[in-house]
């Protein structure tokens, strides 16, 4: 059974979802000790409710949830959660606040309100349960995140009431994030800019955040490419100990790795990539054979041989699996190598660079 929790529980329905209020908490509760039989007097007592007001708000919210049949009541003092099985899946948010979890192998998607999705976001595999099961329309409630798909997004901050927060482009794509002011890094009011979630304290609808890229004010191009690629589910801004280690690469190629390869220096080879591409990867070669014939080549380069088994390099490249082409620019799949301001424009970074630990 969970352990009791420090501070009323006044305190924390503040910190709850507004339209779930007392419920959420005691559904958290339920989803900490699965397959338990609690009391109302237990549950109080859990959630540090001292007071006969707050007490009362703990019956209220147990007689609602059984109406909803989130809960079933066993008896008059014990509630449990309905004996369905916990099931998985990925949860899909919409624009309007509720989503959908699709369960592999299932037709059907399970609906999912905004009350009832606890502290999942778009994409994360979840672990839920069925409390509504009507013509094969189910609904459910989302007892824990398995995996996060994303710890940051894309929004616009805002600074009111000495407290900063920054709103995503939409509710499909997170959730708000407090900045506390000394993680703002330079952002300022109404400016787009990308946060990190940091800490999400248990039972509280909001997390917290750093900013780590600023984007400007709306409406600019990079600040609306990068957000597409964030709200994606891409992330446009490399580790620092990656670039650290491509930054270590060398660029020559040693002896010894030439003799263990086939040399084709001698024979014609043109790049078949256009002179306004982000890399230089593809190229054909030619030449003829004794026999008269035509021997045509076709070449990519060795990427790999750069890249260590096991390095930050190679795990960074299998999380981002390729690169991501946009209008105007590339999110590459490995970090570019640059040497500053004499570097051509199309050979430096077309992501934005990350921000200073």
């Amino acid at each position: 059974m969970a352990k009791r929790r420090k501070g009323g529980a006044k305190q924390k329905k503040s910190e709850a979802h507004p339209s779930g209020g007392y419920r959420n908490l005691v559904l958290n509760v339920f989803a900490k000790n699965q397959g338990a039989t609690l009391t109302h007097k237990q549950l109080c007592y859990l959630l540090s409710a001292n007071k006969p007001h707050e007490r009362q708000h703990i019956f209220d919210a147990l007689i609602a949830m059984v109406a909803k049949k989130q809960l079933q009541q066993l008896n008059h003092h014990s509630f449990s959660l309905p004996m369905q099985k916990p099931e998985e899946g990925l949860l899909e948010m919409t624009a309007k606040g509720f989503g959908f979890v699709r369960v592999e192998g299932s037709e059907n998607d399970v609906l999912i309100r905004e009350e009832n999705k606890g502290m999942a976001m778009d994409g994360d595999r979840v672990q839920f349960t069925v409390i509504k099961d009507k013509n094969g329309k189910r609904e459910g409630v989302i007892l824990t995140v398995l995996e996060r798909a994303r710890m940051q997004l894309v929004g616009t901050l805002q600074l009111k009431n000495q407290k900063a927060i920054l709103y995503p482009d939409s509710a499909r794509y997170g959730v708000p994030i407090e900045i506390p002011e000394s993680n703002l890094n330079g952002a300022q009011h109404g400016m787009r800019a990308v946060a990190k979630i940091t800490l999400w304290p248990e039972q509280r609808k909001m997390p917290f955040g750093e900013i780590v890229a600023v984007l400007g004010y709306p409406g600019t191009n990079d600040s609306e490419m990068v957000s597409i690629l964030v709200n994606q589910g891409f992330d446009p801004y490399f580790p620092g100990e990656v670039i650290q280690e491509a930054s270590l690469i060398s660029t020559e190629i040693s002896s010894a790795e030439i003799q263990a390869r086939r040399d084709l220096r001698e024979v014609t080879t043109l790049t078949i990539d256009p002179v306004d591409a982000k890399d230089f990867d593809d190229a054909l070669s030619i030449r003829h054979l004794d026999n008269g014939n035509l021997e045509i080549g076709v070449h990519i380069a060795d990427v790999g041989h750069y890249i260590k088994e096991g390095s930050a390099l190679d795990k960074e490249a299998l999380k981002r699996s390729n690169s991501v082409y946009l209008v105007d620019r590339v999110m590459p799949m490995l970090p570019e190598q640059f040497a500053g301001e004499g570097t051509p424009a199309r050979h430096r970074p077309t992501y934005p660079p990350p921000m200073p630990d």
